[in-house]
């Protein structure tokens, strides 16, 4: 059934977006997250495959899809073998709407979107979060937000990432 257009959402127009985690993630392993995050978990399957469990039922996302789950408590994600994604946690608006899904055309944003042609940008954008999302000051985040996302393809990219302001080397994680 679709959600009524008096829930509370975020336009596109209205959108000011924050992210607060940017991480990639290089695995291959069997694992289910149930967690709460304060803001969007939206995440960018490079290869492998995401599943999640939402309100509206289960979800698998392949590469070059976009797994988009909402600030639902719990939140359930996971992977079985080897996976490639990008993280991060977003909010679409600044408080107190940070929970507030966005919505397009009228409707909120699909738990999965596939992306097609547009997947390698959506990449480049990941990068950037990950190599430029700790910059300090207003003229480097203004500089940031205003530039084309084009990073070159290296492993050295690739294994960071950003949390909490701080960018830390990320290993490859076999468990």
């Amino acid at each position: 059934m679709p959600e009524s257009t008096s829930s509370p959402h975020v336009t596109v127009e209205e959108m000011q977006p924050r992210v607060d985690f940017a991480s990639y993630w290089r695995v291959e392993a069997e694992q289910w997250y149930t967690y709460g995050v304060p803001s969007h978990h939206v995440l960018l399957v490079e290869s492998g495959r995401l599943r999640a469990r939402t309100p509206r039922g289960d979800v698998s996302a392949g590469p070059g899809d976009i797994l988009c789950l909402r600030r639902e408590l719990p939140n359930h994600y996971g992977y079985s073998g080897a996976v490639c994604y990008w993280e991060t946690h977003l909010s679409f608006a600044p408080a107190p709407r940070t929970a507030w899904p966005l919505w397009l055309d009228g409707q909120p944003i699909p738990d999965v979107v596939a992306l097609g042609s547009h997947a390698a940008a959506a990449r480049s954008a990941y990068e950037s979060l990950c190599l430029h999302l700790d910059r300090g000051g207003d003229l480097a985040q203004r500089r940031e937000a205003g530039r084309p996302h084009l990073v070159e393809d290296d492993d050295e990219a690739r294994d960071l990432r950003i949390f909490g302001g701080g960018v830390e080397r990320v290993q490859d994680v076999a468990q």
